[in-house]
């Protein structure tokens, strides 16, 4: 939301659209192409165009505004920002390890505590974002097959990750450094923060991979240790899964996608007193439709 407008993606139509939430209820088109799509891939792209966005607003960029978009672009497999008073577009992230990036996927803010060699503490702005499969979905084989991970062997950084990027100092014209979070996801998808929490979701749905049950909806949750560190160099240690699981015969399908986190005030007695605290709910889109998830129990 910016204001009282919905900007989202249209990732097949390949277009990011912005919509009045306010009297008029005006439909527009304010980026063609958003996801980069080049003519000599159009005949086989199933989903070319951008995926998530977020808003983003940093007074100490260079030339950065309110005005700015993050956008996860998937035929030009990067994320960008795009300025929405300008049009202007430019690379943020767009390889890991000297590889290309498969496609961002969904993408997310976070404020974090930074100590440099000197013990100096400061708070950076990092974009956390997932680089799944999808952008390699193909027209004609529209399902997940072997083939992806094919091409994220052979014409991508190897795996699906889960990725971060300073964005504190970041304009439309500066790359930012790719860190690694996980490469453990079969299918990293949707993506947020719980508090400190960095939540997200699996949409494992091939036959072909490992660990991939049908009909089960899985959130991962991971939370960052200074001083650990897995072999790949991330600190971000995985910490619980949350399942959801339905028979297959009870659904059209789906997975995990797309999820925010609520916060709700809970009122409750115990022994005649009276205490409020936050409840925190994920709603999300999952196998067979959508999920509502009490993150306290």
């Amino acid at each position: 939301l910016l204001e009282d407008r919905l900007i989202f993606s249209d990732t097949v139509g390949n277009k990011i659209y912005s919509l009045d939430l306010g009297q008029s209820k005006e439909l527009h088109v304010i980026r063609d192409n958003g996801g980069g799509l080049s003519p000599e891939d159009e005949h086989w792209r199933a989903e070319p165009g951008s995926n998530g966005l977020a808003l983003f607003s940093n007074p100490e960029g260079e030339g950065s505004t309110a005005n700015d978009v993050l956008v996860c672009q998937h035929a030009d497999r990067r994320l960008s920002i795009l300025n929405l008073s300008t049009g202007r577009m430019g690379p943020v992230a767009s390889e890991f390890n000297g590889k290309r990036l498969n496609g961002p996927n969904d993408v997310v803010l976070h404020t974090d505590e930074v100590e440099d060699e000197d013990g100096n503490v400061a708070m950076r702005t990092y974009a956390y974002f997932t680089d799944p499969v999808y952008a390699w979905l193909e027209k004609d084989r529209f399902e997940d097959l072997p083939y992806l991970d094919d091409r994220v062997e052979n014409d991508g950084p190897g795996f699906c990750g889960v990725y971060r990027v300073d964005i504190t100092d970041n304009s439309i014209s500066h790359m930012a450094k790719v860190e690694l979070v996980t490469s453990e996801m079969a299918r990293p998808n949707g993506i947020t923060f719980d508090e400190n929490d960095l939540i997200v979701s699996d949409c494992c749905q091939g036959a072909h991979l490992d660990g991939c049950t049908s009909g089960t909806s899985r959130w991962n949750v991971f939370r960052q240790r200074a001083h650990v560190s897995h072999d790949d160099g991330s600190s971000w240690l995985h910490s619980v899964t949350i399942e959801d699981n339905i028979s297959p015969e009870l659904s059209t399908g789906g997975c995990a996608d797309g999820f925010a986190i609520y916060r709700l005030d809970d009122e409750s007695a115990t022994y005649g007193r009276r205490r409020r605290r936050a409840k925190h709910i994920l709603i999300a889109s999952c196998f067979g439709g959508l999920c509502i998830v009490d993150l306290d129990v």
